[in-house]
């Protein structure tokens, strides 16, 4: 890597982040940006632009939204989300290029999607909070109540991770008018990368302990357990009170208050279905999970092929999936910034591609000011908010 020097004090990165007089402490302590750690890495010979490069911590390939490994993701996304929303709305930095996306501008319907998804969420927020206020004074019953609510807080909460998840800049984009997103990558490397992965992930599932002996046994117990799943969640079903339930109650109670608000609110949902239905469609242009099913690696037995084959794997991630993608992403940004006429620009791309990829922007003439959220920095769990009170 270039000589990098390092900044751990906020006030210092004035000059080189926001090029402003300003201090960046200053600006922190008012708006209590979670960032991490920040350092700069100078091209050799002169600079002619700059990135703002966030490492980050995207949703798990093949995992679902729910799935604890991407807690860490969320927590990122929440807080890339208050730095870059700071430095559009407070230094007109308006250029971001993103992980994922084609390079080029990222297609007006990704935007689209992300507004529907941020109105389902504000419309849900606000028709929750006026079922609880009205239901506290006119209660139809107590216990159904509060295990509704826990439903509901639990959805709402999915939604909010779905937005998350997608990547903060997205919602940056959503929000900002003048904000134009780009994408990272080049069409045959992406197509290739995801090849390379999927296939790693197969060979590293021949290489997980086999317990042959066991295989009955264990088909024993998984069909133990989905029997065992199925019983619960019929019970689940019959002791589960939802929102019709509760409106019968509140009628039969001639309690109209309640009546009228808990229709409101099953509005409000069926709306909010309405706009994210469009986001929630099978996408033909992205990436599908791995089928576990269909391992082409399945008729291999032998251990040492298999770690042959595992050597070669990962040999091919750092030189495609690591080292060619950072080398074209960079050009993709010096690309994007001159056709744009722009000198400074956000980038959010893979924590673990870090130091390569800094070096490769430098060799673009670019100088870049690496911002690290303090989830990346700490790889600590860290309190979420119950609500997504920074959107605006």
């Amino acid at each position: 890597m270039q000589i990098i020097q390092k900044i751990v004090s906020s006030g210092l990165i004035a000059a080189m982040l926001l090029m402003t007089h300003q201090t960046f402490a200053q600006a922190n302590n008012k708006n209590q940006l979670p960032i991490g750690t920040t350092y700069t890495s100078e091209a050799p010979g002169e600079n002619w632009g700059t990135v703002i490069y966030f490492p980050q911590y995207h949703k798990a390939p093949g995992s679902k939204n729910g799935d604890n490994v991407n807690d860490k993701a969320e927590r990122t996304q929440r807080e890339t989300y208050e730095i870059m929303n700071y430095l559009v709305d407070e230094k007109d930095i308006n250029l971001i290029m993103v992980e994922g996306e084609l390079t080029g501008d990222v297609e007006q319907r990704e935007r689209h999607d992300v507004q529907n998804e941020l109105k389902a969420l504000e419309l849900l927020q606000q028709e929750y909070e006026r079922l609880e206020a009205v239901l506290e004074t006119n209660p139809v019953d107590r216990e159904a109540q509060s295990e509704l609510f826990n439903k509901i807080e639990k959805a709402i909460h999915n939604v909010e991770r779905q937005i998350w998840l997608k990547g903060a800049p997205y919602t940056v984009w959503s929000q900002h008018s003048d904000v134009k997103l780009v994408g990272a990558e080049n069409l045959e490397t992406r197509e290739e990368s995801a090849k390379i992965v999927r296939e790693y992930i197969y060979i590293k599932d021949r290489l997980k302990p086999k317990k042959s002996n066991n295989k009955g046994l264990a088909l024993k117990l998984e069909m133990l357990k989905k029997l065992r799943d199925a019983r619960d969640d019929e019970k689940e079903k019959k002791n589960d009170t939802d929102l019709d339930d509760l409106e019968i109650m509140a009628k039969e109670q001639k309690n109209n208050k309640a009546y009228r608000q808990i229709g409101e609110f099953q509005d409000a949902v069926a709306e909010a279905s309405r706009l994210m239905k469009a986001e929630n469609e099978v996408k033909t242009n992205k990436k599908t999970t791995v089928s576990r099913t269909k391992n082409p690696f399945a008729d291999i037995d032998d251990t040492q092929t298999l770690q042959g084959l595992e050597k070669r794997s990962k040999e091919k991630i750092q030189e495609v999936v690591i080292d060619q993608r950072n080398r074209e992403t960079a050009e993709n940004f010096a690309t994007a910034l001159r056709n744009q006429n722009q000198t400074i620009g956000m980038l959010q791309f893979g924590a673990g591609h870090e130091e390569g990829l800094v070096n490769e922007l430098n060799k673009q003439g670019l100088k870049v000011i690496v911002v690290v959220p303090e989830e990346v920095h700490t790889k600590k769990a860290k309190n979420s908010h119950s609500k997504m009170t920074v959107l605006r």
